[in-house]
């Protein structure tokens, strides 16, 4: 389970309009990550079946903090899904490729959000000892609402989009030359489903007078579409063992591009931003006995965005930039 402020993203949208306006505190601040089934099955190299919720394999960054370089996850694990819940098969058709497939509910994904089904598919093949190549993605129901409330909001009544179907891809490879060196590329692609001119039509909606959430952007004569979230993200990470212990070192560049607002930051919805986050964290584990499981890890971070998306101290949206220190001590068992 997970507990804290920052969990509230994890959390489905069930038909509550407040979802859309509320700020993040007012959300409920915990989440069940993981719990499943795990069968086996003697087929071929073994079928290995969850049952349950698992944490969805898209991205680099997996959602475990003992296995992420970063005190902080990028922008782009901020947008994928990262929970669902359904029967998922793994299964290797040659030594150096792992597939996964997913047949799941949704818990959550880009806002808003419902418990719609979808088909997660992920691959993973070591071309070498030294090179991985990762991919996969998302597709399924996703209900992204449009209410015909004024002033950005979601008031009055929400209407479901009628092609209600989204898309989230990655693909990455990470690269290790040496057992001390590891560099990675990814690439993040998720898109929305859209409105036919039906759902305006028959529900008496102008979209050239439109000023709800999400902005009406139209992608053909007929259709609006909803969202197109994308970004690259960088890593060099070392890790070098000296006699008193584990040092560590990770830089991380990220970008990400939302052309149709819909990621949820303090900016307006409807309003295309871009981002920027560059974060430089630093990890010491002790060589000592008594501290072996134990690793500390400072991480400085610059964001900065082409709106005045980030809160002053008086929590009002004012700046473009922010810098942030975390320091984070990791106990594993």
């Amino acid at each position: 389970m997970d507990f804290g402020q920052n969990i509230q993203f994890y959390k489905a949208y069930y038909g509550n309009t407040s979802y859309f306006t509320a700020p993040f505190e007012d959300r409920t601040p915990y989440d069940i990550r993981k719990a499943y089934v795990n069968i086996n099955l003697p087929v071929g190299s073994g079928l290995d079946i969850h049952v349950g919720k698992e944490q969805s394999l898209l991205g680099f960054e997996a959602f475990n903090p003992i296995r992420n370089w970063n005190d902080t996850y990028s922008l782009l694990d901020a947008v994928e899904p990262s929970t669902l819940a359904g029967v998922f098969f793994t299964y290797n058709f040659i030594p150096q490729l792992t597939s996964t497939l997913g047949i799941a509910n949704t818990i959550n994904s880009a806002v808003p959000i419902d418990n719609l089904p979808v088909a997660e598919l992920n691959e993973s093949y070591a071309a070498t000892s030294m090179l991985t190549f990762n991919g996969g993605f998302v597709y399924g129901e996703n209900s992204y609402l449009a209410g015909n409330g004024t002033g950005g909001s979601t008031g009055g009544q929400l209407y479901e989009d009628n092609l209600n179907k989204s898309f989230y891809g990655y693909i990455n490879a990470e690269l290790s030359p040496a057992p001390d060196w590891s560099f990675v590329l990814d690439y993040e692609l998720g898109l929305g489903g859209g409105f036919n001119n039906s759902v305006l039509s028959d529900n008496g909606i102008t979209a050239g007078s439109y000023s709800g959430y999400p902005a009406l952007v139209r992608t053909s004569n007929s259709t609006y579409g909803k969202s197109r979230f994308y970004g690259i993200a960088g890593y060099i990470h070392h890790q070098h063992n000296y006699g008193f212990g584990q040092v560590a070192e990770t830089l991380r560049e990220v970008a990400a591009y939302d052309q149709n607002g819909m990621w949820e930051a303090t900016s307006t919805p409807g309003v295309s931003d871009n981002y920027i986050d560059s974060t430089l964290t630093l990890a010491y584990t002790p060589a000592a006995k008594n501290f072996k499981n134990v690793q500390f890890r400072f991480e400085f971070e610059h964001q900065g965005a082409n709106h005045e998306v980030y809160l002053d101290s008086n929590g009002s949206a004012t700046r473009s930039q922010q810098n942030t220190v975390n320091f984070m001590v990791l106990y594993s068992f």
